[in-house]
């Protein structure tokens, strides 16, 4: 045990060598770096060889930056490790003065009426008391019994020295939904905090958590932020949320699920307090990262579950076969890691400290013209001299310099299939949404076990971080604001020559529209993977009449909409692979097609 502290002495003064050797390398640096620019203001146009000078000193500048940076970045991380153990061995302080004082740190607090978390300051090992959110819970009184057993999964430890923890119950009717929550694609972002005492959703960890927001609102004086306590209603969990953190909104019935963390204490009947205190706080310890765990119910009091193991055996005890679906983030590294920016940490594990790249250190990209553009192109034979054995591009190059380069950006381009496809001869209800064409028109699947919710949003519900700046790809899927000034889900099908008008495809209707690049958005990757709602229907047997005119063509598709607009109706499935072609069951409403054939507007399929 001395030899291991001696060690540690050790590795303190040489770490502390090390840091007074970096200061003082740091404090000359920067003495260096003064005079040397005092001498470069001075003496700028006495020679000409400032210049190249002033290119090694912008590129040593730039080096040491980097350096610093990422110095600065993992002296932080380290910092908060060291707060994070200095915590451990003063609550091991207070726990022993407790103890000889022989007095009840929590119940005597609470007697005196003393405040443990002051809404004045914010203490990153403090957290705010139960009362301060507000949130539907259970009655465990009315759910649980005395004598009964309970078996799940421990999300979290609430307090490791009154063995208080939280447990998620793997048998809870609610399970399901919670489950089916965490991986939630149809849900509507917030681009503001949420009221307190609200329940939203917060992601953590690539899944959805059911929180609420405490009443009050804190502020760190050295991250210089504000901070909003957030507790997680399923895994009892108390976090400092952020404005910059990703939220959503529930819908009803996912608010008013009671809180599924249920409180729980370890107890034990040991008569030897201390030796019973000792290994209880072990076994919790244990108990959190395991999968499922087995408790006996002892008592129920203050709404809290007094629980021992079911068997004392922690090999029996804790269950590694079932497995809870709900993934829970116990991992104290991660949560600390996403404190940090994204281009914070790109920079922190980025390998490269500078490139001998002067492209790609000036623009921050290195254009391929030179690979890519043949330099012996020749516009008046429309190639070079190479003929047919030449496999670059044949076209001029930007007369200034630029590049012809296209950087492309994280787009979400359209290739999908029918998520449903339906037999042939299976009878369907559909509601036309739009007629482009005779011989085919776009229509809603009126399912009655799925209920299709309008993917419609205002201005409101659009930030201006996601008004589109570059032109969008080919195919790609964006929000497009249509005349009624509502956003709606669009696939771009061309542009023009400038690339400031689109033409569009909005997917969940199917018309067209060319709009500018000012009325395009960037969509969320959980939106655009939604089943577009409508679907191309083509009437089997017959095709459109190629010698229409103009005019014709025009009245025939308003005949055509006044009879199958927007009216639902329904229609035998023929054949569905991309197209869904289809034949109308009710002929005397709709006699299509052969009233249209009648009047000469479509012709018959030749077998």
């Amino acid at each position: 045990m001395y030899d291991r502290l001696d060690q540690i002495f050790q590795l303190q003064k040489m770490c502390l060598n090390q840091l007074e050797e970096a200061q003082r390398n740091s404090e000359q640096y920067s003495l260096n770096m003064k005079m040397l620019s005092e001498n470069m203001k001075t003496n700028w146009q006495r020679s000409n060889y400032f210049l190249t000078e002033y290119d090694s000193f912008v590129t040593n500048i730039t080096a040491i930056m980097e350096i610093t940076r990422k110095y600065n970045l993992q002296m932080y991380l380290h910092n908060i490790k060291l707060t994070e153990i200095q915590a451990l061995f003063t609550k091991i302080n207070q726990k022993d003065k407790k103890t000889q004082s022989g007095c009840d740190s929590k119940s005597t607090l609470k007697e005196a009426g003393t405040h443990l978390y002051p809404a004045e300051e914010y203490d990153l090992n403090s957290e705010p008391p139960d009362e301060d959110f507000v949130y539907p819970r259970l009655n465990l009184s009315e759910v649980y019994k005395e004598n009964a057993f309970i078996s799940g999964r421990v999300t979290s430890i609430k307090s490791i020295n009154d063995l208080t923890f939280y447990i998620f119950d793997k048998s809870s009717k609610y399970r399901d939904t919670i489950v089916e929550l965490a991986k939630s694609l149809e849900l509507r972002q917030y681009h503001d905090m949420p009221p307190a005492n609200e329940v939203f959703g917060y992601v953590l960890d690539k899944h959805i958590f059911r929180a609420v927001l405490s009443s009050k609102n804190l502020y760190d004086v050295e991250m210089d932020e504000e901070i909003f306590p957030c507790y997680i209603l399923d895994t009892g969990e108390i976090l400092p949320l952020k404005s910059n953190c990703i939220m959503y909104r529930l819908t009803f019935e996912q608010k008013s699920i009671p809180a599924q963390a249920i409180p729980c204490q370890l107890i034990t009947t040991n008569k030897n307090p201390f030796v019973a205190q000792q290994e209880m706080e072990e076994k919790l310890r244990s108990l959190e990262y395991a999968n499922c765990c087995h408790f006996k119910i002892v008592a129920i009091e203050d709404n809290i579950l007094q629980v021992e193991l079911d068997n004392m055996d922690p090999d029996k005890a804790i269950d590694n076969s079932c497995l809870d679906t709900v993934s829970v983030g116990n991992d104290t590294d991660n949560v600390k890691c996403k404190q940090l920016t994204d281009d914070e940490l790109e920079m922190l594990y980025e390998e490269p400290l500078n490139t001998s790249n002067a492209m790609k250190a000036v623009m921050g990209y290195d254009p391929q013209d030179d690979k890519r553009i043949c330099r012996f192109y020749d516009p008046e034979i429309g190639g070079c001299f190479k003929g047919a054995n030449c496999k670059l591009e044949h076209t001029l190059r930007q007369p200034d310099g630029w590049t012809k380069d296209v950087i492309p950006s994280a787009s979400i381009i359209d290739c999908r299939h029918p998520t449903t496809v339906f037999p042939p001869g299976k009878i369907i209800n559909i509601t036309p949404t739009y007629i482009g064409r005779l011989d085919r028109f776009y229509a809603i699947i009126n399912d009655p076990h799925q209920n299709a919710t309008p993917l419609v949003w205002n201005d409101e519900d659009i930030p201006s971080w996601k008004l589109l700046k570059k032109p969008p790809h080919m195919f790609e899927l964006v929000l497009s604001r249509y005349i009624d000034d509502l956003w709606y889900r669009a696939k771009i099908m061309s542009h023009d020559d400038d690339y400031k008008m689109f033409k569009v495809l909005y997917v969940d209707y199917g018309n067209y529209q060319v709009v500018h690049l000012r009325n395009l958005a960037s969509i969320d990757m959980g939106m655009a993977q939604m089943p577009y709602q409508a679907i191309l229907c083509r009437i089997e047997g017959v095709r459109e009449k190629q010698s229409l005119s103009v005019d014709e063509h025009k009245n025939a598709i308003e005949i055509l909409c006044e009879m199958i607009l927007n009216k639902s109706m329904d229609v035998k499935v023929i054949s569905h692979y991309e197209d869904l072609f289809i034949s109308f069951i009710d002929t005397n409403e709709y006699p299509i097609p052969d009233k249209f054939v009648e009047m000469g507007f479509l012709d018959y399929n030749e077998v």
